[in-house]
């Protein structure tokens, strides 16, 4: 645990100019830590930092198979178009007006999002998520926290300079 303090410490103070004292009471009034792998010799601890909480000090971009996808902020939550990266990651998107639902075919998943709805079918399973898609811009957009359960597609966040990217594949090894 401690560790994990010293380079969330760290972090701060090289990716984004923090002051240590500063971003050690960041950590202490907004930051969350996780445990893992607490069943071997190998033990994990994380701190989970909000990303919104910085989009002064950085740039959010996203990144499906080469192409940069600018994420909308609404309501403390990074929301991405569910067309384009489904098109992009090579699935076919058919927007039905009338139920206002977006049906999505990805290799061997047929999904399904409605705007508003917190159930998702997935090859004809509901299933919930308190995270629903919305309608911006007259686009819907989810949340990228959903893109892994719902499309099946790995996010790993990567913070290069000053630029944060969530790589988007349907693969592991990105």
């Amino acid at each position: 645990m401690k560790e994990s303090v010293r380079e969330s410490i760290q972090f701060l103070s090289d990716k984004l100019d923090m002051d240590r004292s500063v971003a050690y009471a960041y950590l202490s009034a907004a930051t969350d830590y996780e445990v893992s792998q607490v069943v071997d010799r190998t033990k994990g601890v994380h701190g989970l930092i909000r990303k919104t909480d910085f989009l002064e000090y950085v740039d959010v971009v996203m990144n499906v198979g080469g192409t940069t996808i600018k994420p909308v902020v609404h309501n403390d939550e990074f929301y991405v178009p569910i067309r384009r990266i489904s098109e992009l990651l090579g699935g076919t998107v058919v927007w039905d007006n009338k139920s206002r639902t977006t049906q999505i075919k990805l290799g061997t998943k047929n999904i399904s999002a409605q705007i508003g709805s917190d159930v998702y079918s997935i090859n004809d399973k509901l299933v919930f998520n308190s995270k629903v898609p919305k309608l911006l811009n007259g686009e819907t957009v989810v949340p990228v926290s959903v893109i892994n359960e719902i499309l099946g597609a790995y996010v790993n966040w990567t913070t290069i300079d000053k630029t944060l990217t969530a790589n988007v594949s349907l693969s592991k090894k990105q």
